[in-house]
């Protein structure tokens, strides 16, 4: 079975995902600041977590618009624990919902898309830090 043959199915579990990264956020919402520490944030996050997953799987995942959403979510306050807590935790409940076979089919991309993530989230807080120098310094300077 292909990997887009699993959209279906995925489709049929997207709440169970959502309401399961949702949760990983919530316990991990100490490790965030700003207004990412608000549970408010976290159900748009998780839903938008699960959409841009499907989206890499189906292979319609604009990557630069991914990237953005991942800097705007930093920039918010999401911790980069928060993050990967909450993948770690989408991985787990993709094996426990499909089969063995379908499983390792898209193991190869979660971890691809789980790579990416942690990219992004390394890029995001290197800018956010930087920035962070810059002003202190300009302000040191003024």
């Amino acid at each position: 079975m292909d990997r887009l043959d699993l959209l279906p199915i995925l489709e049929d579990r997207k709440s169970l995902l959502q309401a399961r990264v949702e949760e990983s956020l919530r316990r991990n919402v100490l490790h965030n600041t700003g207004r990412m520490a608000s549970l408010r944030q976290l159900p748009e996050v998780s839903r938008r977590v699960v959409e841009m997953l499907f989206q890499d799987i189906a292979g319609v995942l604009q990557a630069e618009e991914g990237s953005r959403q991942i800097r705007e979510w930093v920039r918010l306050g999401l911790g980069a624990r928060s993050a990967i807590e909450a993948l770690g935790v989408l991985a787990q409940t993709l094996l426990e919902i499909l089969d063995e076979r379908d499983f390792r089919t898209l193991a190869p991309h979660l971890e691809q898309h789980r790579s990416w993530w942690v990219l992004n989230l390394v890029e995001a807080r290197t800018q956010d830090a930087i920035a962070e120098f810059e002003r202190t310094y300009r302000g040191l300077s003024a």
